[in-house]
């Protein structure tokens, strides 16, 4: 409501790269964003962001978290699986069992070759990081759910019997947890897929087009609205930032109650350091 999001995000995605430890030059990065964005307008925000996540710049995410899940379920499909297997046994079992896990929910199991559980996996690795990447950042489900159950949902809907039987072997279904968190798991999925861009990706193209013009419809009402509350002394985030560095209200002209406190806080310091140090060499003792 205060600041204008484009503006916010380009600076996010300039924070990103450096956190990432993929740093882009800023004039670089700015020549990327847009015509008309300078590195004036990137930097201008940061402080304000970074202020604003108090300095916490690990942000959990699910990315990882689905990596590592895919990778164990190549393990298992390759008869290399190493973690808690139930009562499955070893490695082989678990194999023999995912090579039987039936491609949709109620249907017959049918034994299949390791390759094709292989692709299989892949398959559904690739729908569910797309998922993630497109839909999910889009809706509240990283406000109310943790990264493991954000990629969890996400696979779910991706490949919903490979996902169960992963689940099994992590949470036995015998144990009371199981229920209580594929509840969960069901109603992230479930947030997930309502929205618009997940839905609109299984209709025809005619229904499609149809509903994104009313989406943009409403987004330019909202837009509108947007900027009539907006606050106007906060449009100019380049200025806003120039004047706070400079402590200006107007021009140059030196904020006279910041100026009162500096110096209050300036001889305040002076007269600690006296009391504990003692006074400046050629500096009279009071």
């Amino acid at each position: 409501m205060t600041y204008h999001v484009n503006n916010i995000l380009r600076t996010i995605m300039f924070l990103a790269t450096k956190v990432e430890l993929f740093p882009i030059h800023v004039s670089s990065y700015a020549e990327g964003a847009g015509r008309a964005v300078t590195s004036e307008d990137v930097l201008a925000p940061e402080y304000i962001i970074v202020q604003s996540l108090r300095y916490n710049l690990d942000v959990r995410h699910p990315f990882r978290a689905i990596k590592a899940g895919h990778m164990e379920m190549l393990d298992m499909a390759r008869g290399k699986y190493q973690g808690p297997a139930g009562e499955l046994g070893g490695a082989k079992e678990v194999q023999a069992k995912m090579c039987a896990v039936p491609v949709k929910v109620g249907a017959q199991a049918m034994k299949m070759p390791e390759k094709k559980v292989e692709e299989r996996v892949n398959a559904a690795y690739g729908a569910a990081t797309n998922t993630l990447r497109t839909v999910a950042v889009l809706t509240d489900a990283y406000f109310l759910y943790t990264p493991s159950q954000i990629w969890l949902a996400a696979h779910l809907l991706a490949d919903e019997p490979l996902t169960l039987f992963y689940l099994s072997l992590k949470v036995p279904t015998s144990s009371p947890i199981h229920a209580k968190l594929l509840t969960t798991l069901r109603n992230c999925a479930s947030l997930i897929s309502s929205h618009r861009l997940y839905v609109n990706a299984s209709l025809p193209a005619a229904e499609r087009e149809a509903r994104e013009a009313k989406h943009k419809a409403e987004i330019k009402t909202l837009v509108q609205k947007l900027k009539n509350c907006r606050d106007p002394d906060k449009v100019d985030l380049v200025k806003l930032n120039q004047a706070q560095k400079r402590d200006a209200v107007q021009g140059d002209a030196l904020e006279e109650s910041k100026a009162k406190r500096r110096k209050l806080a300036r001889e305040g310091y002076e007269k600690e350091s006296d009391a504990f140090w003692g006074p400046e060499l050629g500096k009279k003792a009071e």
